[in-house]
């Protein structure tokens, strides 16, 4: 059999298939998981990330509405489809407003990823609404004060709080 039965190793593989550019195949396999696993929602999600990806984004918001459906307190859900708000059909009220849900919903573990995309989106936003960039520096700072903060996250926060004090004029923060 060309897929393996193992659901674990199909979700991974079809979130690096995914991160490869090969949405077709990671399609295939959170459909795969789907078929052995009707309730996954890490399938859903991979399919709803899979639409996006191909532009197809009323699929995409509705694999993200099943997902939802089937784990109302799955923070990643909220963030993942925040992220799609914006950056797929340009909502900031929607990102924002599922950005706040994943915050309330969100284990400590995973404030990292849930606040440097905050942070990206605030920053997109603030480059056409330059009163963003006091709410983008905020993240910025928010980010930076949590514990155990991986190096990876530490210098777009920083990148990021240069921008907006930069943006907003104060070139000796900068």
């Amino acid at each position: 059999e060309q897929y393996p039965a193992n659901i674990e190793l199909l979700l991974k593989r079809g979130k690096l298939c995914l991160n490869l550019g090969r949405s077709q195949e990671a399609g295939h396999d959170f459909q795969k998981v789907l078929f052995m696993d009707d309730v996954n929602v890490d399938a859903y999600l991979g399919l709803a990330i899979k639409s996006g990806c191909d532009g197809d984004m009323k699929d995409s918001f509705d694999y993200f509405a099943k997902a939802i459906a089937l784990d109302e307190r799955n923070a990643k859900a909220y963030m993942l489809r925040g992220k799609f708000y914006y950056e797929g059909i340009g909502d900031f009220e929607g990102a924002l407003a599922d950005y706040g849900r994943a915050e309330e919903l969100a284990a400590p573990e995973q404030m990292p990823e849930l606040l440097a995309n905050m942070m990206q989106t605030g920053k997109n936003f603030s480059v056409y609404y330059p009163e963003g960039w006091a709410e983008t520096e905020a993240l910025a700072n928010r980010l930076l004060n949590l514990p155990d903060l991986p190096q990876m996250y530490r210098g777009r926060a920083y990148f990021t709080r240069m921008n907006a004090h930069e943006a907003m004029g104060d070139y000796r923060m900068a």
